[in-house]
């Protein structure tokens, strides 16, 4: 195993990997490897996860729905984000696949987000090692600044009417002042959970609920409208 000289973009991208657990070579392509043509993108972003893979700081397996090199972390990498006083959440033995779908959508919504400007996020993970623990804690929390964050839910299931209440109810009461974005896997889901949260907040000034597949075809419209 070699001795990687660790560059300031390295350190970001294990720094995003520990805060979502994992992600796929795309999304660390265009988090961290946008100039040149779209070939020598992924050529770099190749090139240098490779050489964190041999220098034992990063692993990859293959997932099976883009059918990518997913990346977690090795307690080498884990160790190096210490080094540099960046809090390690933990560091998982294997993939939750169960999850990856939902924590994979997580990361592309937060993209969109960052190409619009708002860069500033903390993930779900983060949340969860904060010395307030709340009752629950949405996908992510995303902003040009902590100040401004919106909170951000991705929901690809249909939820019982008494729990998607409470789980409304939660977020507003945590959240105070915040926006809430409610990203719905489908038709049913938006339906309920709009029905919901305009009983909710008759106002309309707190929730805004869409479909997930048309909030990542089109966000600038959507994101201008929440800031």
């Amino acid at each position: 195993m070699f001795i990687l000289m660790l560059t300031e973009r390295d350190i970001n991208i294990l720094r995003f990997i520990n805060d979502f657990g994992y992600a796929r070579s795309s999304i660390l392509k265009e988090m961290f490897f946008t100039a040149g043509t779209l070939s020598g993108q992924k050529q770099m972003c190749h090139r240098r996860l490779k050489k964190m893979i041999d220098g034992g700081l990063i692993k990859r397996e293959r997932e099976f729905r883009y059918g990518e090199m997913l990346y977690q972390l090795n307690r080498a990498g884990a160790n190096k984000l210490k080094e540099h006083g960046i809090k390690v959440f933990w560091v998982q033995s294997s993939v939750g696949w169960g999850k990856f779908i939902h924590n994979d959508y997580v990361q592309q919504v937060y993209l969109k987000f960052r190409k619009e400007g708002l860069r500033d996020f903390v993930s779900e993970r983060r949340m969860r090692k904060m010395p307030v623990f709340f009752d629950h804690i949405p996908d992510l929390l995303v902003g040009a600044s902590p100040e401004n964050f919106l909170v951000i839910e991705v929901e690809l299931e249909l939820k019982r009417i008494e729990v998607l209440r409470n789980k409304l109810l939660l977020n507003l009461e945590i959240n105070q002042g915040r926006k809430i974005l409610y990203l719905c896997g489908n038709k049913n889901i938006l339906k309920r959970v709009t029905g919901m949260a305009q009983e909710l907040d008759p106002s309309g000034k707190r929730f805004l609920s869409v479909k997930l597949d048309n909030f990542l075809d089109n966000p600038t419209q959507l994101i201008n409208q929440l800031n």
